[in-house]
């Protein structure tokens, strides 16, 4: 209820005033890192290492670990709507699941932290054209597309989403860029996929239950979208921002883009069926993905970024999201 009425109460341009920004969160956490893991064998992967992108509005990659000597890298995309900067349990996450857990397990992998152009400075589709730059930078450093899994929480899941998509469809963004072959991973917790409230029995069964409220996507949204902001796709449709709005089930052989999906949700949240149909129009028209679906009994919206808020470590949610990336680095 607290965050319900935060956005009620307060613009975007308020909390982004109010909240510390997601460099800021960055900053302060790698310093925390470096001061608690000195004489550690996890030393060497507490490196402040900020790349600011040649994008038009400002965007970065803030690195958790050592992308110089990774082999593996995940680029990772924070929720909050497109209007709240990082949460100070963002980076915990990324840097538990993405770089801490593989180091354990004997894997050299990297995290890029995405700081992205928030809405309102920011339309659609500007933090897409900025996902576009930022995965060309990290292939530009000799990453390959097996190499890499993206992913991230609600609005982060929804672009990662958007991304795949482009790559299967393209566009101008893309005129003459086709991958050699598939993304290593692409991981979804919460995403949200459409406006259209009647296609999906969560969006009206779980509205009382769940912090992300029907007003506060379409606030999210509508600050984010206007009319004459969409991109259309070398096939001719056209999409504002939203998968399911705007062709999805017409996609087949997503696998020629992306070899592994996870996709996480809650059973009370809101847009638990967004999940729902995404897991299932996979399945009928992409088969060759490998897809891996966990619902969260009686989990609300971002249940593994609410284990860190509630308890400060990794949960049950967050124990199933390495458990498929360690699986993944195993199998490359």
């Amino acid at each position: 209820m607290l965050i319900r009425t935060a956005f009620k109460v307060l613009t975007p341009r308020d909390l982004q005033f109010i909240l510390p920004t997601t460099r800021q969160r960055y900053d302060s956490f790698i310093k925390k890192q470096q001061r608690q893991l000195r004489n550690t064998k996890y030393e060497q992967l507490a490196i402040h290492d900020v790349e600011v992108l040649p994008t038009e509005k400002p965007s970065s990659l803030l690195w958790l670990g050592n992308r110089k000597t990774a082999d593996k890298v995940v680029l990772f995309l924070h929720g909050g709507g497109f209007i709240i900067p990082t949460s100070s349990h963002h980076i915990p996450w990324a840097w538990d699941c993405y770089v801490k857990a593989p180091f354990e397990a004997g894997y050299n992998v990297a995290c890029a932290a995405f700081q992205y152009t928030l809405s309102p400075e920011a339309k659609y589709p500007g933090q897409l054209e900025q996902t576009v730059v930022a995965l060309k930078h990290i292939f530009s450093q000799g990453f390959k597309p097996s190499d890499v899994i993206i992913g991230g929480d609600s609005a982060g899941a929804n672009l990662s989403i958007q991304l795949m998509l482009l790559l299967y469809r393209g566009n101008e963004f893309l005129p003459d860029w086709k991958l050699d072959e598939p993304l290593l991973g692409i991981f979804q917790v919460s995403t949200v996929l459409s406006m259209i409230e009647d296609n999906f029995p969560s969006c009206r069964t779980n509205t009382a239950s769940d912090m992300i409220a029907p007003n506060l996507v379409h606030t999210f949204m509508l600050d984010l979208l206007t009319p004459e902001h969409y991109i259309e796709y070398k096939d001719g449709r056209t999409t504002d921002g939203l998968p399911l709005d705007a062709g999805f089930e017409d996609c087949r052989d997503l696998d020629s883009v992306v070899s592994n999906m996870y996709i996480n949700y809650g059973e009370y949240e809101y847009a638990a069926s967004h999940s729902v149909e995404l897991a299932r129009l996979l399945a009928i028209n992409s088969p060759r993905m490998n897809v891996t679906v966990r619902e969260d009994p009686k989990g609300p919206h971002d249940a593994i970024l609410l284990e860190y808020m509630v308890h400060g470590k990794p949960g049950p949610s967050a124990k199933a999201m390495k458990e498929w990336t360690q699986s993944l680095w195993k199998a490359s």
